[in-house]
């Protein structure tokens, strides 16, 4: 059982990662090709992703030390989903650029939370070696898959690929809390 459950943490952590670098990689391109804004206001707006996070690494400390992990770890999924499709499918600039920051503030807990119960559950083993490993991956891969189907299919389209990230990370999430349950 501690086998699996080091595995679906960095299978956690990986999916985490390829959502936050996905979405930060390409919400420039996409508010300017899909939602029409200039080049420096694609740019400039973009940024409420990282405001989001700032604001939830911020707040989710404090939090952290009164909720339960996995509880916040599944609320912060939800939020994020919610925010993406707002940020995904809603072509209202407000609405969008609200759910951009609402994504941010949903995936700011995922990658610090993960990380800490990996290494709280790795008792002194490689958590944190193998953590960077897994991040690396996932940097290294989605952003550049999404891009490659952006190329055939369209940035909308190729976008898909992060409600099926956040699924699965919840599926990974949902399947280690039943099985120490």
């Amino acid at each position: 059982a501690l086998g699996h459950a080091r595995v679906s943490r960095r299978h956690r952590l990986l999916v985490f990662v390829a959502v936050e670098f996905s979405i930060a990689f390409w919400a420039t391109d996409y508010l300017q090709t899909e939602r029409n804004f200039s080049k420096s206001g694609a740019a400039a707006s973009a940024s409420l992703l990282l405001v989001g996070m700032t604001i939830g690494r911020v707040a989710g400390g404090p939090l952290a030390q009164r909720v339960r992990s996995e509880t916040l770890l599944f609320t912060a999924l939800a939020v994020a989903a919610v925010g993406f499709a707002v940020f995904w499918l809603i072509d209202e600039r407000p609405l969008t650029l609200g759910g951009l920051a609402v994504t941010g503030l949903g995936l700011s807990l995922l990658y610090p939370l993960t990380l800490a119960l990996a290494i709280a559950a790795a008792q002194g083993r490689t958590a944190s070696a193998r953590a960077a490993f897994a991040a690396g991956i996932a940097i290294a891969v989605a952003p550049f898959a999404l891009g490659a189907v952006a190329d055939q299919a369209g940035l909308v389209v190729a976008y898909a690929i992060v409600p099926l990230l956040l699924s699965a990370g919840a599926t990974v999430l949902f399947a280690a809390q039943s099985r120490s349950a």
